[in-house]
């Protein structure tokens, strides 16, 4: 991970570990900064929390520790913040994964279902006074609680596409 001034000179490189080297290396999501700190989750599945003016790492997670693996074209989406979380998609048992954003430790794990990550961010809205997470699984459209990660709805629109 590189961060670069407007000029386009390196400003720090941080080591997050192994780059994704499967069909079409590469970055696979944008960063998302919050209150100075940048999370971003790498191909492979390393989630971390960076200072975004230094590169100093606060934590990171992988998703293989939460059960999950990417699909074949790698861990591909933008880390959520929610309040005090950082949500991703590690897929699997515990497909959708809250940690607390300033300590990187677990919040939530979904429940209730079991999907492929794929390649889709999760959505945060607010519907009839509860705070929802929406995203796209490889079983389909999924929708959790913001609070706890329990499945609030599932369509299979996309599933397996």
């Amino acid at each position: 991970m590189s961060a670069y001034d407007l000029a386009g000179k390196p400003q720090w490189r941080v080591d997050l570990g192994d780059d994704w080297t499967k069909s079409s290396p590469g970055a696979r999501s944008s960063v998302t900064i919050d209150s100075g700190r940048l999370y971003v989750l790498s191909g492979v599945g390393t989630l971390g929390c960076l200072d975004a003016q230094t590169g100093r790492r606060f934590w990171a997670r992988d998703a293989k520790e939460f059960g999950g693996s990417p699909g074949g074209w790698g861990y591909a989406e933008s880390v959520l913040i929610h309040e005090n979380l950082a949500i991703f998609k590690p897929g699997g048992a515990n497909c959708i994964v809250a940690l607390d954003k300033t300590t990187g430790k677990p919040a939530w794990s979904s429940r209730g279902f079991n999907a492929g990550p794929e390649y889709s961010s999760c959505l945060a809205f607010d519907f009839e006074g509860q705070s929802l997470i929406a995203t796209g699984t490889r079983e389909g459209l999924v929708c959790v609680s913001a609070r706890n990660g329990a499945l609030q709805w599932a369509n299979a629109f996309s599933a397996k596409n």
